[in-house]
């Protein structure tokens, strides 16, 4: 039972390490889909400025969508970790100046030319908001894989807890069924050497009294009923 005991808690431990890591694996992920979608945002913007051609801006909304909802799985993936919240609410006001700031160039450039997006490009304020974000999401991911490192040992640590539990467990069942086997076996050796001299107590009983030359009966001592007679009495007595 305490073997059993020890393995459910190892077992409820290694499946609770797992859960976490699964959880920094997600926000890594997340982060990094985000960095990667802001720039992919801010290329698209830059290309449109030095083509004016329209189609770099047809999925420019969907990718704006996407970048609030990973910013929204984040927020719900670190929502125990008030560090981690600060970041992705700095992360969150960065990526909404770095958004607006494209969409500023796109239509600057619609309306008024190249030159003049062109111009605001070259204050370098979109540089500016990506080194923060990209500065940011480092922070949030060195954190993370710090966890995902303790993470992984703590994992590795019940893992092989459990196994030496779960070993354990099957050492002392295959000891308790051996010692058991022989208790067992000892206990029938014993019953069949009694039982073994009860047979012949019994044999030689018989043998004495079928053959005793003097008459004998055997009665039940509550109620008088004869069970048995000799020999030597049914000869005196004439009946069996």
């Amino acid at each position: 039972v305490i073997q059993g005991i020890i393995s459910k808690r190892n077992n409820d431990s290694f499946v609770k390490s797992n859960a976490s890591i699964v959880n920094i694996k997600e926000i890594l992920y997340q982060s990094e889909e985000l960095l990667s979608l802001t720039s992919d945002f801010e290329s698209k913007s830059r290309r449109y400025v030095i083509t004016g051609d329209s189609s770099y801006l047809t999925d420019y909304a969907t990718a704006k969508g996407n970048i609030f909802a990973h910013l929204s799985t984040l927020i719900e993936l670190t929502k125990d970790d008030p560090i981690q919240q600060k970041r992705i609410d700095f992360l969150s006001v960065l990526t909404n100046k770095r958004i607006n700031l494209s969409q500023q160039t796109v239509q600057l450039r619609y309306e008024k030319g190249e030159q003049a997006a062109r111009q605001l490009i070259a204050t370098n304020q979109g540089e500016g908001y990506m080194e923060q974000i990209r500065k940011t999401v480092n922070e949030i991911q060195g954190d993370e894989n710090y966890l995902l490192d303790q993470g992984n040992r703590l994992n590795n640590k019940n893992l092989a807890a459990f196994n030496r539990s779960y070993y354990a467990l099957l050492t002392s069942g295959l000891i308790f069924i051996i010692i058991a086997y022989f208790i067992i076996r000892q206990n029938f050796i014993k019953r069949e050497k009694i039982e073994k001299k009860v047979k012949e107590s019994n044999e030689k009983f018989l043998a004495l009294f079928y053959g005793c030359p003097v008459a004998m009966i055997i009665r039940d001592l509550k109620d008088g009923k004869i069970l048995d007679i000799n020999a030597e009495y049914k000869r005196l007595l004439e009946y069996s």
